[in-house]
């Protein structure tokens, strides 16, 4: 039987976006990160809400430019091979 895991960033005090609706201020730190490649490595499926898969599809294809680090590069093939 799989597992179901479940991540969030959220504020000590509950919010997931500031007053604005901004969630730029919990983006990870190259440590989690790269936890958050490792995790999605071994992904076969994702439940995201519209909005989540909205965003995630930033990472369907890196940009031409190669500005992506090589762990930007491993991050989006967890979410690739798994089920939308």
């Amino acid at each position: 039987m799989g597992q179901l895991m479940y991540t969030t960033s959220m504020s000590v005090d509950g919010y997931v976006a500031d007053a604005d609706g901004d969630f730029g201020w919990g983006a990870p730190d190259a440590e989690i990160f790269d936890m958050h490649g490792d995790r999605m490595a071994e992904t076969s499926a994702d439940v995201l809400d519209r909005k989540t898969y909205d965003l995630m599809r930033y990472w369907e294809s890196p940009p031409e430019d190669g500005s992506w680090t090589a762990a930007e590069l491993v991050f989006p093939a967890g979410g690739r091979r798994s089920r939308k």
